[in-house]
């Protein structure tokens, strides 16, 4: 989980498919810990997987199912916030935004 999380605080994209898909195994196995930071990180990782893939079916499935834990963490966000959650959220919104209107 910590690799995880060290990987992923990085400010830019994850190009490596390999680098999102074990942090992918590794955040499904806690995604049931009601934890902002893992939450949205989790929602992160399935942002840039959708963007890795040229499968319009699986992008949609990966992008809902972020958008489904980003909201999670935002209901869980403390008062002070966290410019990183509402960074990836309008990241993840508009990819989804733009994968909607292509069909």
């Amino acid at each position: 989980l910590e690799e995880a999380i060290k990987n992923l605080s990085k400010k830019g994209f994850i190009e490596s498919k390999n680098v999102l898909d074990e942090a992918e195994d590794v955040f499904q196995r806690v995604s049931d810990i009601s934890n902002v930071h893992i939450i949205y990180r989790y929602a992160r990782v399935l942002t840039e997987k959708a963007e890795m893939t040229h499968d319009a079916h699986q992008k949609h499935e990966l992008l809902h199912h972020a958008k489904a834990l980003m909201k999670k963490a935002l209901e869980l966000e403390p008062s002070q916030g966290i410019s990183a959650l509402h960074k990836w959220a309008g990241i993840l919104l508009t990819k989804l935004g733009d994968l909607e209107k292509k069909h």
